[in-house]
């Protein structure tokens, strides 16, 4: 944003804006003073040069989404075709191009298309290519409940060891998610039993014990 505006007046002013990090370059005369907002914990900027008429950073993918992906265990499937996904269709000298066109998938997903492949098809007339999935079900699987990870494994220090077993072996990705989903439901049976069952006769005794004359 192209404010004209320099000196003492500029901190005034940004201070009562809902950001916490901003960039602002000096005024010429009565043009120029570009500022540019923020909040560091929605995404991530880095700035890279910067003079009165232009500010040049580097924004990296917002931390909320990538937050996002992590926590339901999302991972970018990959590409086959041109690098870049989109383009400004400037002349050569102002020319951008970038891949900000992507498909991702969870391990539950993985394992019933593991020959899932992502084309980038050429460009007509659209900024973007056209991008193509080809999923098909290799297999039916039946499961008699869909997999969960449970958080409290990570403090037990034999899990690390059913990882590396379904993990540290040469196989396709699928192979090592519905291994590594088998072995840990296994172990979790056998080294904590059914922690629900356990938890309802606790509080069956407690409750019993609380009631208790």
């Amino acid at each position: 944003m192209e404010t004209r505006l320099g000196g003492s007046r500029v901190k005034e002013i940004t201070d009562c804006l809902p950001f916490n990090r901003a960039l602002h370059t000096n005024t010429i005369r009565h043009a120029g003073g570009l500022w540019l907002f923020w909040n560091s914990n929605k995404v991530e900027v880095k700035a890279l040069a910067k003079t009165e008429q232009e500010i040049h950073v580097e924004v990296k993918a917002s931390l909320a989404f990538k937050e996002c992906l992590d926590r339901c265990s999302m991972v970018n499937l990959g590409f086959s075709g041109p690098r870049y996904t989109w383009t400004n269709k400037r002349d050569i000298n102002n020319l951008k191009l970038e891949r900000i066109d992507r498909v991702f998938m969870n391990p539950e997903w993985c394992a019933l298309y593991p020959n899932a492949k992502v084309t980038h098809l050429p460009r007509c007339l659209s900024d973007h290519c056209p991008i193509l999935l080809k999923a098909s079900l290799v297999r039916a699987v039946h499961l008699t409940r869909p997999f969960r990870f449970q958080e409290f494994w990570l403090s037990d220090i034999s899990f690390p060891n059913v990882v590396s077993k379904a993990w540290g072996r040469s196989r396709s990705l699928a192979e090592a998610i519905e291994g590594f989903s088998k072995e840990s439901t296994m172990w979790n049976r056998c080294h904590f039993g059914n922690i629900l069952h356990k938890k309802k006769r606790v509080m069956e005794k407690y409750d019993e014990d609380y009631k208790a004359p």
